[in-house]
């Protein structure tokens, strides 16, 4: 509804568990494969920038009303998520409500499939356009 704010609340707190102060890497797996980082798949472990990757596919699918990685096999979902290129937010979608424009650029900071370039939960917080 235009003129309301609305607090969006993402989490998935099922298969959650506690990484060890330092945010070191945790090795076991569970989750929704199209959320997956490619850093999990080829079982390097994760940490909270693996949530970051998933934070980009679901801002993804929000915009676009899409899964940004979905295939019949696992096969292919490790494909896609691993090697082939990662397809931006359109355009038309990001000119149809400028605050769309921040979301793109958030998005685009998430996927990156190396995780030490990846922002931080605290770096994404602390832009002006969430803070």
């Amino acid at each position: 509804m235009k003129g309301r704010d609305y607090d969006i609340t993402i989490c998935d707190f099922g298969i959650s568990q506690n990484l060890p102060k330092g945010g070191s890497l945790a090795n076991q797996f569970a989750g929704s494969l199209q959320y997956v980082s490619p850093e999990v798949l080829k079982g390097e472990g994760f940490n909270e920038k693996t949530d970051v990757w998933a934070l980009g596919c679901i801002l993804y699918e929000l915009c676009c009303v899409k899964i940004l990685f979905d295939d019949k096999s696992e096969e292919g979902l490790y494909k896609k998520i691993c090697h082939v290129s990662i397809p931006l937010i359109p355009l038309h979608i990001q000119e149809s409500r400028p605050s769309l424009t921040h979301i793109a650029t958030i998005f685009n900071s998430c996927m990156q499939r190396q995780q030490t370039l990846r922002p931080s939960v605290t770096d994404i917080l602390n832009l002006p356009c969430v803070a």
